[in-house]
């Protein structure tokens, strides 16, 4: 997830230069196109050759908000000892340095969304089908 961000960071003059709004709320569909394919490529490609995962997860696209995270895999931050689903990085002072998670309750089903610094959060994956978070991943190349 840091390299995602780094790429999004790095990609900012490159917009700007291109004047393609980048920055909630008024981003650009071109770049929605390009986060997306990133997390998809970066994120997505990844945990797909993941010996911990062995399958294709059934990851929300990037800045997709769902009503529940029930039956889906996701990408977590870890907050308050919570493991809450990463929705997309915003920008509060500099380029992407904010978390926006979704809040759910025990159903799963989206209560409500936060926003925590970059910075101060741990990623890991949550599969829908194991009881426990994966902190670690081992890629296979």
């Amino acid at each position: 997830m840091r390299i995602f961000n780094d790429a999004l960071v790095g990609l900012v003059p490159i917009a700007d230069r291109a004047r393609m709004p980048w920055r909630e709320p008024d981003s650009y569909d071109d770049w929605d196109t390009i986060s997306c394919a990133l997390f998809q490529s970066l994120i997505v490609g990844s945990i797909r050759n993941c010996v911990e995962v062995g399958r294709n997860p059934n990851i929300p696209q990037y800045d997709k908000r769902v009503h529940s995270y029930a039956g889906l895999d996701y990408v977590y931050c870890s907050l308050d000892s919570t493991f809450a689903p990463f929705i997309v990085f915003e920008t509060i002072g500099e380029p992407f340095d904010t978390c926006l998670v979704a809040r759910v309750d025990q159903q799963m089903a989206v209560t409500g969304v936060q926003k925590i610094p970059f910075r101060s959060v741990e990623f890991g994956l949550m599969l829908h089908t194991l009881p426990t978070p994966i902190r670690n991943l081992t890629v296979q190349l």
